[in-house]
């Protein structure tokens, strides 16, 4: 019995051990499972933070980069419809001074015109005028009449 009761103490033993075994086992296993699962945590958060701070970066000088594609762009339109402006008022402008050399060149044609009608005007008048004295002084003294047409 003295045998049998050691062996049951010793069995109790062995099973208390075996207990502790196992359940220090079970509990590294749920340790190790544990921890698997928070560097699997740390790895998919860190991945995804990763990924986003790049594709922040990446998103940022994409919008630097769009911005000053926009401005160009938008400066490239700007100057292609000054341009533009530029060329019709230019063309405009031309047309006005050619009218308005012509307009000068009738005008000074007119004035020309003018000066000979009031030349011809002019020397009209005088010949009706000194027409006019001889006569009068063909009547008063026919003598002196030749004199005057023989100074002129």
């Amino acid at each position: 019995m003295a045998l049998w009761s050691g062996k049951g103490q010793t069995l109790a033993r062995m099973k208390v051990v075996q207990m502790r075994c196992f359940r220090a086992l079970k509990e590294y296993r749920e340790f190790k499972k544990h921890t698997k699962m928070v560097l699997e945590h740390r790895n998919r958060t860190g991945n995804v933070k990763m990924l986003r701070d790049v594709f922040q970066a990446w998103q940022k000088n994409f919008k630097q980069a769009k911005v000053r594609r926009d401005k160009e762009k938008f400066d490239n339109a700007v100057k292609a419809e000054l341009q533009t402006i530029s060329a019709t008022y230019q063309k405009e402008i031309e047309t006005l001074r050619e009218q308005l050399n012509d307009a000068q060149r009738q005008q000074a044609i007119m004035n020309r015109n003018k000066h000979f009608m009031q030349e011809n005007l002019k020397k009209a008048f005088m010949r009706s005028v000194c027409a006019l004295n001889f006569e009068a002084m063909s009547i008063l003294d026919p003598a002196e009449q030749q004199n005057a047409q023989v100074q002129m």
